[in-house]
This record gives C-alpha cells, structure tokens and sequence, in this order.
C-alpha cells in the first residue's frame, strides 16, 4: 500500500518537473538565444537550440534560431532546413518576427537554387507589407527569371513608383525594356540607374 502511495508521489513529482521544466525554464531558454546570436556565440546556441529540439521537435523558436545559426555561421543549406521547417511549422502566434524571417528564407531560397519557392515567399511579403518596395523588386526579378515578361514589368513599375530612387529598380526595367527592344525606354530607365554610383548592375 506504501509503495503504491510512493508511486504516486514520484509519479507526480515527475509530472510536476516536466510541467517546470516545459513551461518555466524553456522559455526562459528561448529567450536567451537571441542574446547569444547578438554577441556572435553561434555555436553556443546551436548546442541549446539542438538540447531543445530532442525534448520537443515542435519546437518552432528553436527550430527558428537554429537555422539563424546555422546561417550565422554561414552554413546555408542547414539554415534553409530549419527554418524551412519553421514555416512548415508556423510562425503566427511565436515569438518570431514574420516580416524579418520570410525576407531571410526568400534569400536563401534563392541562394540555393529555388526560386519558385523564393517566389511565393515575395509574394506573401508583398501581401504582408505591401509599401515596401524590395519585395515588388525581387518578385519582378524572380517573374522575369520565369520569362513572364509582363508581369515582372508590372513588379518593377510597381517598385519604381514606390521609390523613384531605387537604382537597382531602374537598372532591371531597362535590361527588360531592352530585350523588349524598346530602346528608348531602356536607355531612359538606364540612365537612372547609372547616375547614381550605388548601382553596380546586381
């Protein structure tokens, strides 16, 4: 009877650490890996992030630092793994900046090789921040990749009313106004871009 009323104390005193354990100290885990990403300890939070993940592959914050990690260091296709699997997962409602992470996994998308993939991230950040010329950018580049002439014009057109200053806009409207063969156009959209000096044909 004793051993039975045992039990059921050490069965509790488990479920007690467990609940401490996944509510209390996790979080404040969590919240220490940006820090560590901040002074550039890289490997420190991978050990804790991967620690993390063992005792919940659900874990979509850690999962998410350590694929910033991972591309801190420089390690691009296991970034792309994690936070691919991040936005599998699902950022609304973590403590993860949407805007900042789709922006990120559209770059490495496009770094390795899947801009099908980098596309639908642009088109999502447009929808999410729709005045941010970038993303209007990178979707008419990617479309233009595609050999959808038109619309990537629409995205460049969109982009260069947003920011009439963005050279890189005026220098991919030009090449395209070229290859349209509608030199004058092109020479004119060009020429914006070439007068300033922070264009370098990127």
């Amino acid at each position: 009877m004793y051993g039975f009323i045992i039990g059921i104390l050490i069965a509790g005193s488990g479920c007690l650490m467990f609940f401490v354990v996944t509510y209390l100290v996790a979080p404040q885990q969590i919240a220490v890996l940006p820090k560590w990403l901040q002074e550039g300890n890289a490997h420190r939070v991978i050990k804790a992030a991967q620690a993390m993940i063992a005792k919940d592959p659900q874990n979509v914050e850690a999962h998410y630092y350590l694929g910033m990690a991972y591309l801190a260091q420089e390690n691009t296709p296991k970034a792309l793994e994690e936070l691919s699997l991040v936005s599998q997962l699902g950022v609304i409602g973590r403590a993860i900046p949407e805007i900042a992470f789709r922006q990120t996994i559209a770059q490495l998308f496009v770094s390795c090789n899947q801009p099908e993939e980098a596309l639908k991230e642009y088109l999502l950040l447009i929808q999410l921040d729709p005045e941010n010329e970038e993303f209007y950018y990178q979707a008419g580049k990617l479309f233009f990749r595609r050999n959808q002439v038109a619309t990537a014009k629409q995205y460049f057109y969109k982009a260069s009313k947003l920011n009439p200053e963005n050279t890189w806009v005026h220098g991919e409207l030009g090449y395209l106004l070229y290859t349209e063969q509608k030199t004058v156009e092109a020479k004119q959209e060009l020429e914006k871009a070439t007068n300033s000096s922070t264009y370098n044909g990127q």
